[in-house]
C-alpha cells in the first residue's frame, strides 16, 4: 500500500538547526491541525464532529471547528450521508446556521427589487 504524500503545513516547521522549544510546539500543533485536516471525508466528518462535541477535553474544540467547516464546505455530498439523520438536533442547528451564514450575501451588497 502506497502512502499519501503531503505537504508542510507551513516555513516554520522546515528542518532547522536549532528549534526553541516554542518553535517545535507550534510546529507539532500546525503539523497536527493538518493531518486531521487532511484525514477528513465526507464519510467519517460527522462522525468527528459529533464525538468532538462530546468530549470536553483540550484540542477538541479546534477539531470541532474544523470538522464543521468541513461539513459546510462540503455540504453536498456530506448531506447524503446515512450519519446526518443520527445527529442530535443541536448540531444539526449548528451546520444549518454555517450553511446559512455561507450563502447569506455580505452586508455591503445590496439587493435591486425589480418592478
Amino acid at each position: 500500500m502506497q502512502r499519501k504524500a503531503f505537504a508542510v503545513p507551513s516555513k516554520e516547521c522546515l528542518p532547522q538547526s536549532l528549534v526553541t522549544g516554542a518553535q517545535a510546539k507550534k510546529c507539532l500543533k500546525h503539523f497536527c491541525e493538518f493531518c486531521i485536516k487532511d484525514s477528513f471525508n465526507e464519510t467519517h466528518v460527522l462522525q468527528l464532529f459529533e464525538a468532538s462535541s462530546r468530549l470536553d477535553v483540550e484540542g477538541t474544540q479546534a477539531v470541532r471547528a474544523m470538522a464543521l467547516d468541513f461539513i459546510i464546505s462540503n455540504f453536498h455530498t456530506v448531506c447524503q450521508q446515512p450519519a446526518l439523520e443520527q445527529l442530535d438536533r443541536s448540531l444539526l442547528v449548528e451546520i444549518m446556521r454555517g450553511v446559512a451564514d455561507r450563502l447569506h450575501p455580505p452586508p455591503h451588497v445590496q439587493t435591486v427589487q425589480l418592478g
